[in-house]
């Protein structure tokens, strides 16, 4: 009875501890994408498509970019690889 218990227990707590912590803002890590091509763009809309992973796009970074795709339109390109130091 202790075992079904305990692991009922731990399955809870675990998962109230990780619904507690994706709500917090220190949860949310802003990444930057290097490369606006076609798999640049599919990474970047996999992100917005899974707000549980907890990944804000900042924007991209691209000597050449590709037109973006309509659903990822509103992320801006930052820059050239060149100016990724700054």
């Amino acid at each position: 009875m202790f075992w079904a218990v305990a692991i009922l227990f731990v399955t809870l707590a675990r998962a109230g501890a990780r619904a507690f912590c994706r709500r917090q803002t220190a949860y949310i890590q802003n990444t930057l994408i290097v490369g606006a091509g076609e798999v640049g763009q599919l990474i970047a809309a996999k992100l917005l498509q899974h707000p549980e992973f907890g990944i804000n796009v900042a924007g991209f970074v691209d000597s050449a970019p590709k037109e973006p795709r309509e659903d990822i339109v509103h992320i801006p390109l930052l820059g050239e690889i060149k100016d990724l130091p700054t």
